[in-house]
């Protein structure tokens, strides 16, 4: 990747991309303390403030870009400002989860001139190897995330031979335990 001049910090953008997957991971992958972690590092680093691109409640396993509104306006952003913009994120699997999606983004902010800096990976994406180690990272996140979707699957399908209920509790019905079928919430229950 070509890394931008930024020798005038006045000309640089600074942006920060968070997101968070499900409600679940609410604090493991706080927002907050991803955007938190990216300030201080743009501080450290004696650059502007950043400004968030940020994606809530959206996986990043699959291959459309589409699906996460803000990455894909983080993209069409840096492809508008080429060689000005730096790109923080938390870890490499808040940025994608799919070899696919992590490839062509980064050819995106490859041409675009765009620096990316992940706070967790220390690699420099600029040269064959930072790009090798890139691919590999990327390809451990999707394993990661596919591995995780097998066994939630197979939990499901064994509380499903078990008789159990999977899902969220509807309306009108209230839990009675992790092993029991919800029953009739009287209060809820005529609504």
């Amino acid at each position: 990747m070509i890394q931008p001049d930024h020798s005038d910090n006045s000309a640089i953008i600074v942006v920060g991309y968070v997101r968070r997957s499900s409600e679940m991971q609410k604090d493991n992958y706080s927002i907050d303390a991803q955007k938190r972690a990216i300030r201080e590092a743009a501080k450290l680093r004696g650059l502007p403030e950043p400004t968030f691109f940020e994606d809530d409640e959206r996986s990043a396993r699959g291959e459309q870009i589409a699906k996460r509104p803000e990455f894909k306006r983080l993209l069409d952003y840096v492809q508008a400002n080429p060689g000005k913009v730096i790109v923080f994120v938390h870890t490499l699997d808040r940025w994608s989860r799919n070899v696919m999606v992590t490839l062509q983004s980064f050819r995106i902010l490859s041409l675009s001139r765009t620096a990316f800096i992940s706070l967790s990976e220390h690699i420099d994406y600029s040269t064959p190897e930072g790009m090798l180690q890139l691919t590999i990272l990327a390809a451990f996140a999707a394993y990661f995330s596919d591995m995780l979707a097998k066994h939630t699957s197979k939990g499901k399908s064994e509380r499903v031979a078990q008789g159990l209920y999977n899902g969220d509790v509807p309306f009108g019905y209230r839990s009675t335990g992790p092993k029991a079928p919800p029953e009739f919430d009287p209060e809820e229950y005529p609504g």
